[in-house]
């Protein structure tokens, strides 16, 4: 009978178990991490800028641009846009009218809601809507004078406005 010495290392038998724990531990300790630290997260838009047409057609006081996914307003200093995505899985929302009259935005996902001015409700969201930069095309490569754009991931705080010269002629 011949033996063999291991010269305290692990035999032949034991690397294979020793291989197969480790790569379990990795991949159970890889996933209870990756669960732990997504859920806190909040989801963001990819950085661009989005051509969303002429001033002329936000210039009444609330536009909420379902196709967009994100709702203007103007008001004596200017224009603001506010992203309507879920903040908690980037899915879109759905204004949605409450028996006592108000709106709020509703993720059919998640069943994060939200008020409209971006405020969360009730989770899984964490974070607040997200308010974006606009500039106009006079300001970006390309495109008509009075032609607006939206500078996605570039968040800005609620009181941002792009100022706005509204003539009597545009109105109409």
């Amino acid at each position: 009978m011949i033996r063999y010495q291991t010269h305290n290392s692990i035999a032949p038998a034991g690397w294979a178990k020793f291989f197969w724990r480790a790569l379990a531990a990795l991949f159970l300790g890889a996933g209870l991490f990756g669960m732990v630290g997504c859920g806190d997260q909040i989801k963001r838009r990819p950085y661009g800028f989005l051509k969303v047409g002429p001033v002329k057609d936000f210039l009444q006081p609330e536009t909420y641009r379902a196709d967009l996914r994100m709702l203007f307003r103007r008001d004596d200093r200017g224009l603001s846009v506010m992203s309507t995505l879920c903040t908690y899985d980037l899915s879109p929302l759905a204004l949605v009218s409450r028996p006592d009259g108000s709106d709020i935005f509703v993720s059919q996902y998640s069943e994060s809601r939200y008020t409209k001015t971006g405020a969360v409700i009730q989770g899984p969201a964490k974070g607040n809507l997200p308010f974006y930069k606009m500039r106009l095309a006079e300001e970006v490569i390309g495109g008509a004078v009075d032609t607006l754009y939206i500078e996605i991931g570039a968040e800005t705080s609620s009181e941002w406005r792009l100022p706005i010269e509204v003539k009597a002629t545009a109105q109409r």
